[in-house]
């Protein structure tokens, strides 16, 4: 009896995964909206917001992790049909855009200054909404590894270099790269409460789990700054930050659809098999 192997519909899906993970593209989304080139928009950035943000960064990936703990559905349901999950996991992603929306164009009123506040609130409900998609790819959110998982996915926005992208693939060199780490900080998630997770990182008592989210804060960071210079036209105010924001959103609702999707399909075909469809398709 012959190994199953991917439909057409599958393989259609882990090329459109493929194209979008290997070429992240926030800050090309963003500047053709509003048409200015991200060097252009550097000087709007202030120097003390760029010396802070990675801080703030790792702040509000923390408190949304917790969040995240504290709220798991215990009684979630995990379905298996990939037509519902493909579906279903679209709907997830738009339902989080306007609460995403409404932090941004509240942002966009109080520019920079606001950052402290909009950004652990922006993060913690993208997460949310990551954690939905996932949801419906029937992970488990109760595990922590998935839990991690659905931070990993803010990496996913991050530019990597071209000479990675010639020789292997990106995506999947980071998912390796991310995944020996995760596996030490879950064990160490699996026997902590919410509270007692953030009180360690915020004592740094979690070594491998404060390693990870410094880790995912510095591709994230990337992300970010691009998102803040293109929230800094002037001409943008409270309606450009709230499109930013939807945009945002948007982008990691993809990033999140693609990455789960494929985590479903290698177990139900296996990682080697999938991953050597995804090598083939990309190219």
């Amino acid at each position: 009896m012959s190994a199953p192997v991917l439909n057409d519909e599958e393989l259609r899906f882990v090329r459109e995964a493929a194209i979008f993970l290997e070429n992240p593209g926030f800050a090309l989304r963003a500047m053709n909206m509003i048409g200015k080139p991200l060097e252009a928009l550097q000087k709007n950035l202030p120097e003390s917001v760029q010396q802070t943000l990675g801080d703030w960064v790792q702040k509000s990936l923390r408190a949304a992790l917790a969040t995240a703990m504290k709220t798991v559905d215990k009684d979630q349901k995990i379905p298996v049909d990939w037509n519902s999950a493909l579906q279903s996991s679209k709907k997830v992603g738009w339902m989080h855009t306007a609460g995403v929306a409404l932090t941004g164009a509240v942002g966009g009123m109080f520019g920079l200054a606001a950052i402290p506040i909009e950004l652990p609130l922006s993060t913690t409900m993208m997460l949310r909404g990551i954690s939905g998609i996932a949801s419906q790819w029937g992970m488990d959110l109760k595990d922590p590894t998935i839990q991690l998982q659905c931070l990993y996915v803010f990496t996913l926005g991050s530019p990597k270099g071209k000479e990675q992208e010639e020789l292997d693939s990106a995506y999947l060199t980071s998912r390796l790269a991310f995944e020996q780490m995760m596996r030490s900080a879950s064990s160490y998630m699996a026997k902590k409460t919410a509270g007692e997770v953030l009180k360690a990182l915020d004592s740094g008592a979690a070594p491998a789990l404060v390693k990870l989210i410094a880790r995912i804060a510095k591709s994230f960071e990337l992300t970010i700054t691009e998102k803040l210079l293109a929230e800094s036209v002037p001409v943008l105010g409270a309606i450009g930050g709230a499109t930013i924001n939807a945009l945002f959103n948007d982008y990691f609702a993809d990033a999140a659809r693609f990455h789960f999707g494929l985590l479903y399909l290698e177990k139900k075909y296996g990682a080697e098999k999938v991953q050597f469809e995804f090598n083939r398709l990309r190219s």
